[in-house]
């Protein structure tokens, strides 16, 4: 069985066809580390990318391309100390949302 054919056991897999560029997208800390292990132990080359909505820095190439846009939610909160800890594809309106519907956020603020 080709790597592949095992990353897309463990979580979601788009691949653009012709140019072999791989971009796989975990759900969970869980899939997160197994899809690591995978490729380590495949001896690949792997590069963490965002939810797409910013780009900085140099191109990078890679023969897996691990995306946190389906890595999201709130993983931790404390109502008492009011913070709140996501996961790395939490895009921040989302979190706003979430947070004046929890907390009456704009009282707070104002």
């Amino acid at each position: 069985m080709m790597w592949i054919d095992q990353l897309e056991k463990i979580a979601p897999v788009r691949s653009s066809g012709e140019s072999r560029l791989f971009v796989v997208e975990p759900r969970s800390e869980e899939e997160f580390r197994n899809v690591v292990n995978l490729i380590r132990s495949n001896g690949l080359k792997a590069h963490v990318i965002g939810t797409g909505e910013n780009g900085i820095g140099e191109p990078v190439t890679a023969d897996v391309y691990i995306s946190t846009r389906r890595y999201v939610g709130i993983s931790e909160s404390s109502d008492s100390d009011l913070y709140v800890k996501v996961k790395s594809g939490t895009v921040f309106l989302d979190l706003l949302k979430k947070s004046r519907e929890k907390w009456n956020v704009d009282t707070l603020l104002a």
